[in-house]
């Protein structure tokens, strides 16, 4: 989940968002892992994709989210141990992820540690949340990322390529780290990159996995 205020107020960001950790405290600091309440309300922190293809689908989102999607795809996912692909099928039971947005106003609102944003410019921006486990191994079958449309009217094409990243970056099993040039931190916009170290963990994880069979 992204609930964050813009740069200057991080302290208060920090009341904010529940777990948030600023300063990794090891090498798995900002690995989810692969445990996790399920539902789409429900905080998982992210969990790891239950396999190196990644297959997305576009819920009737905006040409802004459909231009940052294509570019966290094919310039931060696929040059990974990861492989990112629109699920040409639709929305099926082999799709991991799938995309969302609207102007959020009551969407999980009980959940969350701050109301949906209505300017694009403070509290909620974006959630991601598992919706279905693999029984055998506890990696994630299903994800949903969700940003809302005022804030993908405020920042610009850079700043939805940064939250983009963000929201999919947990998805993908990333949680929140330090480091404004990246896109896992708590600063708004984000920036547009994950770390060396974010990368390293796909390559630890999926180097040695083979192609799914979706």
């Amino acid at each position: 989940m992204t609930t964050l205020r813009k740069t200057n107020v991080l302290a208060v960001v920090a009341v904010l968002v529940a777990g948030l950790t600023l300063l990794p405290r090891n090498a798995q600091a900002n690995w989810a892992g692969e445990s996790g309440e399920v539902g789409e309300c429900d905080a998982t922190g992210g969990n790891i994709t239950d396999n190196k293809d990644v297959y997305f689908f576009y819920d009737d989102i905006s040409q802004e989210y459909r231009d940052a999607i294509t570019s966290v795809r094919t310039d931060l996912i696929n040059p990974t141990a990861l492989q990112s692909y629109y699920a040409l099928d639709g929305l099926t039971a082999q799709t991991d992820v799938v995309l969302h947005d609207r102007f959020y106003t009551d969407f999980c609102e009980d959940f969350m540690p701050a109301p949906w944003t209505s300017n694009g410019f403070s509290n909620t921006m974006g959630m991601a949340s598992c919706t279905a486990l693999v029984a055998s191994n506890g990696r994630c079958d299903q994800q949903h990322a969700r940003i809302s449309n005022y804030y993908l009217e405020a920042w610009g094409p850079s700043g939805d390529v940064g939250m983009t990243c963000h929201e999919v970056g947990h998805t993908l099993g990333l949680r929140h780290r330090s480091g404004t040039a990246y896109c896992m931190t708590t600063a708004i916009p984000p920036g547009v990159a994950y770390t060396a170290h974010d990368q390293a963990h796909f390559a630890a994880n999926w180097s040695t996995e083979p192609a799914s069979t979706n």
